[in-house]
């Protein structure tokens, strides 16, 4: 009694001195008591570029993104083995990313908390840590995270005894726009030769979904691609045409767009070249996979499936997690790229500026949503209307109106200052200094979702 007790009191006070974020990222993985159809494996490129909610709505795929920060293939395959141990998968898309890495989890700790941390101890845990690992002390920490977050009580906050959880089933957006850098393309003669540790355990991960009938998918994430980078997408493909399993190299498709889809774009040290998609990138990435599956793959929809039906609330939970980051975002430029959204329809009132026909970033933007800069009024504000139900983009002049699925929309100018309605109601008066102001409509409820108003400096109000 008195042991269980003890043992009882450690594990509430691991879990509660402990890092969040792993727990948070995997907690619908774990509550989930139905199986996952398709698993999602690779590093931050494919966390930032796969939602698995999108999937949901859009194709019926029920899945999990367990990719997170920095992780490696030596560290992806062992997690995939813990993940077996809770689902059966039909799919799973596993990312390239580093597999020229030589590192091991010894090499990574900071970052391998993130996936393993969740996971409960158990044989498979075991055996993760033992192979991943030749440092006792780093043993021990991953086997009992205590050693390394019992001093976190010093900075334990109402996050830490109240903890949300991922609405994203493992996925996220991060906001923010990046200008690409520059690389040369070298072809796909040329490839990665060695069999590093990367290799040898996307092997191992490949033969061991093969014994168990679960098909793989191989993907290298879209960013600008450094040359070594490049080298180690045409091992992936030759890997796969090697096992008989398929690969998208998104550095060979136009999938996205980089003058408006990177977050970030960068060279380190460590990881060499790296980059991830912004929103804007992910929405387009979840899409060409969506397709993908469905057309390669006897992946279920499980839309009218009653064993899946709380999926639509977390849906509804996670479109307020995007109305959210809207609310938040104080740069009209990030602001542009969360409006990327097919789900979303918007009226945009953009001022007569010369900032939107100069060619820049900006003019970039909003090509990427479909509107045409040269159809702006210059001197006078334009309402745009993205009505992404009925497939169709309107410029509306002061005065003028726009039927469309969401209703009738009026653009009035009273006193000289725009003004957006909705079925005859105001929506949003747009701020003199504004350069964009937005209503935004969630096209499955059918009301107005957020509105903002910007001005080149930042966000107004």
């Amino acid at each position: 009694m008195i042991v269980a007790l003890t043992v009882s009191m450690l594990y509430g006070l691991t879990r509660l001195v402990e890092r969040k974020g792993s727990r948070q990222q995997f907690a619908d993985f774990f509550e989930e008591k139905e199986d996952f159809d398709v698993l999602f494996l690779g590093s931050s490129r494919t966390r930032d570029g796969i939602s698995p909610m999108e999937l949901w709505n859009d194709y019926g795929i029920v899945s999990y993104d367990l990719a997170f920060d920095g992780a490696i293939l030596p560290i992806e395959y062992w997690l995939l083995m813990n993940a077996l141990d809770y689902t059966s998968p039909k799919l799973v898309v596993v990312d390239g990313c580093y597999l020229s890495m030589e590192y091991g989890l010894d090499e990574t700790l900071g970052f391998s908390h993130a996936g393993f941390d969740a996971f409960p101890l158990s044989i498979t845990k075991i055996r993760s840590v033992l192979d991943l690992t030749e440092d006792a002390g780093n043993r021990m920490e991953f086997l009992w995270d205590f050693s390394i977050y019992h001093d976190r009580w010093k900075e334990l906050s109402a996050g830490d005894f109240f903890p949300g959880k991922d609405v994203c089933k493992g996925g996220r957006f991060r906001v923010g726009v990046a200008a690409p850098l520059s690389f040369p393309d070298i072809g796909l003669a040329e490839m990665l030769s060695e069999d590093t540790k990367g290799v040898i355990y996307l092997k191992k991960l490949i033969e061991a979904c093969q014994e168990r009938d679960i098909d793989v998918l191989m993907t290298y994430m879209p960013f600008p691609a450094g040359e070594a980078q490049q080298r180690d997408a045409n091992r992936l493909s030759a890997l796969a045409e090697e096992y008989g399993e398929d690969c998208i190299n998104f550095l060979r498709t136009d999938v996205v767009n980089y003058n408006t889809d990177l977050l970030d774009n960068y060279e380190d040290p460590t990881w060499g070249v790296n980059g991830h998609v912004n929103p804007s990138g992910c929405q387009k990435v979840t899409e060409y996979i969506g397709n993908y599956i469905r057309d390669h793959y006897d992946i279920p929809d499980r839309r009218n499936d009653a064993a899946y039906q709380g999926w639509y609330d977390d849906y509804a939970e996670y479109t307020n997690y995007k109305i959210q980051l809207m609310n938040a975002e104080p740069v009209l430029m990030n602001y542009f790229t969360l409006l990327y959204d097919k789900h979303m329809s918007c009226c945009l009132c953009l001022a007569g500026s010369g900032i939107w026909r100069e060619g820049g970033a900006y003019c970039e933007q909003l090509k990427n949503l479909g509107i045409d800069p040269d159809r702006l009024f210059m001197g006078s504000p334009t309402l745009v209307v993205l009505d992404r139900i009925g497939g169709a983009v309107s410029y509306v002049p002061p005065g003028g109106s726009q039927e469309t699925a969401f209703g009738t929309v009026a653009f009035n100018m009273p006193d000289g200052v725009p003004n957006i309605q909705i079925n005859g109601i105001d929506c949003l008066t747009v701020d003199p200094a504004a350069a964009a102001g937005a209503v935004v409509i969630d096209n499955a409820a059918g009301g107005v979702a957020t509105t903002s108003c910007f001005s080149e400096a930042g966000k107004i109000g």
